[in-house]
């Protein structure tokens, strides 16, 4: 059978700092003139540096059949998107073929091909166009559009007034209603609310079973098993794995726990301003151990260094993201307990203690974060890793397997049963 898509040797090298500047001054043109016949003359001769050059991806070779979901996951920086916008055709590769047989309709960022000061109703007809329908296809399917996307209210609304979550709503229904043979969608469906995603997914999988093709992005592990046929793990450019849905998401986790790089290894762990982030560490303060039990005191703890940050507010915090689903279980800033650091000038640590840690057993990433007065973040995310065990929080000799399949936060409160009485109040009295 003849591949929907088919990928081969596909490459694309980007030059750091090498894109053109758009908006220049009148004297920057000027000198422009000059200047340009020698810069070309450079890069002709290979003036970029060897240091310079970045494949985003390289010697990439897989093949999807028609009908086939599949689901590309992997670390951020390891060629997802750049994967979906050279396949979308937006960007052309620096070597290798890609080969889509079809119609194809790609959903990449929120709001893509939408004019913000034109209505609900004038961005269905010109993002229909821009993706290849007709008038006469957009008008059949417009109340399809409008009903899918649930906007009627908004639909005379101009959409720069339309929140993130309407915006992918709308954006979805274009384009899920243009039955394209290849739909091409990346994370954007995580904007959306928990009751649209399942809607979305019920037509993502409604249109593999009329013969459609799907490309699905997600870090959102359980919405990629749950959909997918099959998946493709990347890593640093490289395709990783390619194969049955469970196998993929399991060598992934792996990879993710017992490799260090694959999770260090970021753009977003490298030094951004005065302050880097270093040596992120979790442990339990009882037996100061990284092996961490449901309930036991912890404690989050990591060095920096920095410069010129002298007067200013500094606000550490840090977070816990379920491997799994991709979810933000714990987020806790110093600022919350309205507790900001000036003196943070130079080399120092930063610890803070948790009493009965209350996240169920699982493996999660740990994120330290910096924020300067507020609104100024000096260093992007330095994550590790962290496996919190079986443990009992609640003192019963339960280990809570029950609790751990309904919640991934536990509280611990006071129960009461008062016989023979009731409790009145009024709205008025709760509030």
């Amino acid at each position: 059978m003849k591949g929907a898509v088919r990928v081969d040797n596909l490459g694309k090298q980007y030059v750091i700092g090498g894109a053109e500047q758009i908006y220049r001054s009148f004297r920057e043109m000027v000198a422009g003139v000059f200047t340009s016949p020698f810069q070309k003359y450079l890069k002709l001769k290979g003036a970029v540096r060897e240091k310079d050059k970045f494949w985003a991806l390289r010697n990439v070779n897989f093949e999807i059949r028609p009908g086939e979901v599949t689901g590309i996951i992997g670390q951020n920086g390891a060629g997802k998107s750049t994967l979906l916008k050279i396949l979308s055709r937006i960007t052309c590769p620096t070597e290798g073929r890609a080969i889509l047989s079809g119609k194809v309709a790609s959903l990449l960022e929120v709001g893509t091909g939408f004019h913000p000061e034109l209505t609900g109703r004038e961005n269905i007809y010109l993002n229909g166009t821009i993706l290849g329908m007709t008038q006469k296809e957009i008008r059949s399917r417009f109340d399809d559009i409008v009903s899918f996307a649930e906007i009627e209210v908004f639909l005379d609304t101009p959409v720069k007034r339309y929140s993130s979550g309407m915006y992918v709503r709308l954006a979805f229904s274009i384009a899920a209603h243009l039955d394209p043979d290849i739909l091409i969608v990346d994370e954007v469906l995580a904007v959306g609310d928990a009751l649209f995603q399942d809607k979305c997914l019920r037509k993502l999988s409604s249109a593999s079973k009329e013969g459609r093709t799907v490309l699905f992005v997600s870090h959102n592990l359980k919405m990629i098993s749950a959909l997918c046929d099959s998946c493709i793990v990347l890593n640093k450019g490289n395709l990783l794995s390619m194969g049955n849905v469970t196998d993929q998401v399991n060598l992934y986790l792996s990879k993710l726990s017992n490799e260090t790089e694959l999770v260090t290894d970021r753009e977003e762990t490298k030094e951004h301003g005065p302050m880097v982030i270093d040596d992120v560490r979790i442990f339990s303060t009882a037996n100061n151990s990284s092996v961490i039990k449901l309930g036991d005191d912890v404690a989050f703890e990591f060095n920096y260094k920095a410069d010129n940050l002298r007067g200013k507010a500094i606000s550490f915090g840090f977070s816990l993201q379920d491997i799994t689903s991709g979810e933000f279980v714990l987020v806790y800033y110093s600022e919350f307990n309205n507790m900001y650091f000036y003196d943070v000038n130079g080399q120092g640590t930063i610890r803070c203690l948790i009493d009965r840690l209350p996240v169920v057993p699982g493996k999660y990433l740990v994120a330290c974060r910096a924020v300067a007065n507020n609104r100024e973040i000096y260093f992007k995310e330095n994550l590790t890793t962290v496996i919190i065990k079986e443990g009992d929080y609640y003192g019963t000799g339960r280990l809570g397997h029950r609790a751990a399949e309904l919640t991934k936060i536990l509280i611990d409160g006071e129960w009461e049963h008062h016989v023979g009485e009731t409790i009145h109040g009024d709205v008025g009295e709760l509030n």
